[in-house]
């Protein structure tokens, strides 16, 4: 047993320090050495290189060197508000008696499907984890606008047909 391996497998087994599984196992990105983790990085001066504090470190090594970009432009501060959203956080929905939209809704996010009940259930919990409100449209707002739409299409077909060629 070496010193890495002794803390996490406890077994009699000798074995040196270059064959041990676990230092094999643990690399740090940091400084480049097998025996610790990243977490664990002695080198506490290479962190400051991960995170960038310019601008210019955002961008490649290579590409700096080759436009000779020497400035160093300061990252400004996480203060700024969030940009709003243009529009209102609302998922509509028709409403019908089976359920069938919301089944389709949950089945096209892939989330597994059940009762009418569940569906609902369901959805309206995805909805509050992705912050948006879900709200069903009565049968005769989600008809019409599926009416005016199929006669779009078709006159835009007949249109078409309707055309000389050449």
């Amino acid at each position: 047993m070496c010193d890495i391996c002794s803390s996490i497998i406890h077994t009699d087994k000798k074995h040196d320090i270059a064959s041990c599984p676990i230092r094999a196992a643990l690399y740090c990105n940091v400084c480049q050495v097998y025996g610790h983790s990243i977490f664990k990085c002695p080198d506490k001066n290479a962190w400051r290189v991960r995170v960038p504090e310019y601008q210019e470190q955002l961008i490649p090594l290579r590409v700096r060197e080759q436009y000779k970009i020497t400035t160093r432009t300061p990252i400004v501060a996480d203060t700024v508000d969030p940009i709003e959203c243009p529009y209102p956080p609302v998922i509509e929905i028709p409403e019908d008696k089976d359920g069938k939209s919301v089944r389709a809704m949950l089945t096209s996010l892939q989330i597994p499907v059940s009762g009418v009940k569940e569906n609902r259930r369901v959805f309206e919990a995805y909805a509050a984890l992705i912050g948006k409100k879900v709200v069903y449209l009565q049968n005769e707002q989600g008809v019409k606008e599926k009416v005016k739409i199929k006669i779009k299409k078709v006159q835009t077909v007949q249109l078409a047909k309707t055309e000389p060629v050449g």
